[in-house]
């Protein structure tokens, strides 16, 4: 009986720590992709003013 509960702990205390080393793995991943959607969105909003920038200049230059 105490073979198998031993036996038990075991397995649990190997299943955590595998849990533990993918679940470090996987938040490496979604921090990474965080990081990168926020570069993106700044690249993205700074090519927006641009292009803002560019309208007027052309609605400027054709009522002229």
């Amino acid at each position: 009986m105490e073979d198998n509960i031993t036996s038990i702990k075991k397995d649990i205390i190997r299943l955590e720590n595998k849990f533990d080393a993918h679940s470090k793995v996987l938040f490496d991943g979604y921090k990474q992709t965080y990081e990168k959607l926020v570069l993106i969105e700044k690249k993205v909003d700074g090519i927006s003013e641009k292009v803002e920038k560019q309208e007027v200049e052309i609605k400027v230059l054709k009522s002229r």
